[in-house]
């Protein structure tokens, strides 16, 4: 018999963990506002350089996006065009042969 499975006391490992479920201290509120969320109490203009920088980032992700996409398609026509002229001459020299 396992030792693990047999353990049934405080010491057991597989033991489920319901500490999360618990209820948690929660410090004193001393008002009703709601705690800013940029991390400064009053300057804005960091909060907005931060929305800024994380829009601009967004415009890059899409436009590199949009530009690899392009790139992916343009390469896969490209390939699939030099395999069909490949294709297509294979045929005709097989043709070629055959007539003569």
């Amino acid at each position: 018999i396992h030792e693990r499975s047999m353990s049934m006391g405080a010491d057991d490992p597989t033991k489920a963990d319901y500490c999360k479920f618990l209820p948690k201290k929660r410090r004193k509120i001393r008002s009703s506002v709601i705690p800013l969320e940029h991390g400064h109490l009053a300057n804005h203009t960091i909060s907005h350089r931060i929305t800024e920088e994380l829009a601009v980032v967004d415009l890059q992700r899409l436009m590199r996006g949009h530009l690899a996409r392009n790139m992916a398609e343009k390469l896969a026509r490209q390939e699939a065009f030099i395999v069909a002229r490949t294709a297509a001459i294979e045929e005709m020299k097989i043709k070629i042969r055959v007539e003569f």
